[in-house]
């Protein structure tokens, strides 16, 4: 028996000089598009002082509908909550009242909405919570139609919304 000493593969193999692949090239492409927009945004970053800025004043009249949007609600809430026997359709109205009531007075800065009267929560019959109801649907939509953006189709939605409780509580 003879000892032949056995054959191992080198485990670093030899490359010859070889061209760049199309993997390589995409891969380092892509490296340096993510640094370039990197350093884009950070240089946005270092000239950009958003805390310098501030928001426009929001227009008075729009200021004034929405303090008028806010206490019809909450005095349309409350009426409902206020009728007795209540009834699950009573609840989910004066819920849904108290939904509109937070995201429009997410629509302008707190401090303007400071002076909104509270409103008297008299006990209703369910045919005036139901009338109050329709007049606000056309009340809501005759207050989007003079609106535009983000605005006019909350108010739409709020619209569609009040026809659907004096529907559902008829």
């Amino acid at each position: 028996m003879t000892d032949a000493p056995k054959h191992r593969p080198d485990p670093t193999p030899h490359r010859a000089a070889s061209r760049p692949t199309r993997r390589g090239f995409l891969i380092g492409s892509g490296a340096a598009v993510l640094v370039g927009a990197g350093g884009g945004v950070a240089a946005g970053f270092a000239w950009h002082r958003p805390e310098q800025e501030k928001p426009p004043a929001p227009d008075p009249a729009f200021v004034a509908a929405v303090k008028a949007a806010v206490a019809a609600e909450m005095a349309r809430g409350a009426a409902a909550a206020a009728v007795t026997p209540q009834t699950a359709a009573l609840q989910l109205v004066a819920a849904n009242h108290a939904e509109h009531e937070r995201v429009l007075r997410a629509l302008v800065p707190a401090d303007l909405l400071a002076d909104v009267p509270v409103p008297s929560s008299a006990p209703r019959s369910l045919e005036q919570v139901r009338g109050a109801e329709a007049v606000a649907a056309k009340n809501a939509s005759a207050a989007a139609a003079k609106l535009t953006g983000r605005a006019a189709v909350l108010l739409a939605s709020i619209s569609a919304c009040e026809a659907a409780h004096a529907e559902l509580l008829s």
